[in-house]
């Protein structure tokens, strides 16, 4: 398993309590809620996939001649979805031999988790035929452990970055620095 600190030891954990999950808990229509949630999560990932296969079309020579394809995730979940879903995009336009993939996570658990494949492949979003393939990706995946505004990489070196319902869990300091890093490292 490869796993990179890059912790900000001036960060909290009251620093990441802002979960939206979190507060939902309170809430005295919290399965509505959670289902709303639920729902805007899977519609946004189909959104994500829907516009990397636009962006593989428009992409598709420059992608094609690569040596390599670089995703880089941030803040994945355990089970890095929208991750899976650029893989599943681009196995159809048969690229992902070439894919290697990068976590960024501020959990050491999601990176491991994930490394690992200790969750339940979503078969519903995720064709089956591709679940050996794909773990094999995530199994070999490099997992950078630190905060999104703070991404350890060299400028130009990704070619697909994705923060799939990330934004909203930062606090407002750091969400102009985490575009910026994440502008930053994309090709």
């Amino acid at each position: 398993m490869s796993i990179k600190s890059h912790t900000n030891p001036r960060l909290t954990v009251e620093d990441y309590i802002t979960s939206s999950i979190i507060r939902f808990g309170g809430l005295p229509n919290y399965i509505q809620e959670k289902m709303t949630v639920d729902t805007f999560a899977i519609k946004g990932n189909l959104g994500i996939a829907h516009g990397i296969k636009m962006y593989i079309e428009n992409q598709k020579e420059r992608l094609h001649s690569a040596e390599q394809i670089v995703i880089l995730d941030i803040g994945p979940a355990i089970g890095a979805l929208t991750a899976m879903l650029v893989l599943q995009e681009l196995s159809q336009a048969g690229l992902l031999t070439k894919v290697k993939v990068i976590l960024l996570d501020v959990s050491e658990r999601v990176l491991q988790k994930t490394q690992e494949r200790d969750f339940e492949f979503p078969e519903t979003l995720i064709h089956r035929s591709l679940k050996t393939k794909i773990f094999s990706k995530l199994r070999l995946s490099k997992g950078l452990l630190t905060s999104a505004h703070q991404i350890p990489l060299k400028e130009n070196s990704v070619d697909i970055c994705t923060a799939g319902f990330l934004f909203h869990h930062l606090h407002d300091d750091i969400k102009k620095a985490t575009a910026e890093a994440m502008q930053r490292v994309t090709k």
